[in-house]
């Protein structure tokens, strides 16, 4: 019987350890390439380069980009690509936790933050301000741990830095590379409108006033994508595979427990 409770045990633990892994694997789940807003073949390419705790980066992201997205991501005329350009440690982090997020809240989570970068970037600890800020769009206290010690996103976030310099001598925040051109410095509506009608084919119909601004509303609960991404492929083996296989030890433990136990007592 002894022998007995120890093989159970010893399956629990497993099965436990393993289910523990699989939570592990699905605290974060990077974005590690470019996530897209408007249509793939969209006759002007916009990235965006910017850094999180940059108040001309927020204020384009909080009063132009609405009229942007409307006019011309929605539209089809723009694809909109945002990256990383961290200019100080709490950039970094808040472009880590972003990408943490998963593709599918990345812009969510861009929206949200600076949204509230006044808030948390000038709070007396703003990562544990910005670790609020995570779980107020659904990331907890363990999985915002977890991303902050995940060296592959920082890793990747200082690299689109280094990237921006290397390509196109990106220096400052915000900069634009609109169809291989840099524009750096943030851009009003108009600023922006008259550059993206000089690249549109000939005949394509072009917004003669900005849209009207929404009103300012509290961050969702949930930040949601201004658009449909695609998520990159996970790396490895899937949640579900891992808890498929970790069923299936279990249940042959279980059943050598059994066939142990019917052979002691036949003896």
């Amino acid at each position: 019987m002894r022998q007995i409770k120890q093989y159970v045990a010893g399956a629990l633990l497993f099965a436990g350890c393993l289910l523990g892994a699989v939570a592990a694997r699905a605290d974060v789940a990077p974005v590690m390439s470019d996530v897209t807003l408007g249509k793939a073949d969209a006759p002007v390419t916009v990235i965006e380069y910017a850094s999180l705790t940059c108040p001309h980066c927020a204020h384009f992201a909080n009063d132009t980009f609405d009229k942007v997205k409307a006019a011309y991501i929605d539209t089809g005329k723009v694809k909109w690509i945002y990256r990383d350009f961290p200019l100080d440690e709490m950039a970094l982090r808040a472009a880590m936790m972003a990408r943490c997020g998963g593709a599918d809240r990345y812009y969510g989570f861009i929206e949200l933050i600076f949204k509230q970068q006044l808030h948390w970037v000038t709070d007396k600890d703003p990562l544990q301000a910005l670790a609020q800020l995570g779980r107020f769009g659904g990331m907890s206290e363990e999985q915002f741990k977890a991303c902050m010690a995940n060296k592959d996103v920082e890793n990747a976030v200082l690299q689109s830095r280094v990237n921006a310099q290397k390509e196109y001598g990106v220096d400052s925040t915000p900069t634009f590379i609109i169809n291989g051109e840099k524009q750096a410095g943030a851009m009003e509506f108009d600023d922006f409108a008259k550059t993206v009608d000089a690249l549109l084919p000939a005949g394509a119909a072009k917004p003669s006033a900005p849209p009207a601004a929404r009103p300012n509303a509290p961050a969702p609960a949930t930040p949601a994508p201004k658009s449909s991404t695609e998520a990159p492929p996970a790396a490895g083996m899937s949640s579900t595979t891992w808890i498929v296989g970790g069923i299936v030890v279990v249940v042959v433990l279980i059943g050598g427990i059994a066939w142990f136990t019917r052979r002691k007592s036949a003896r």
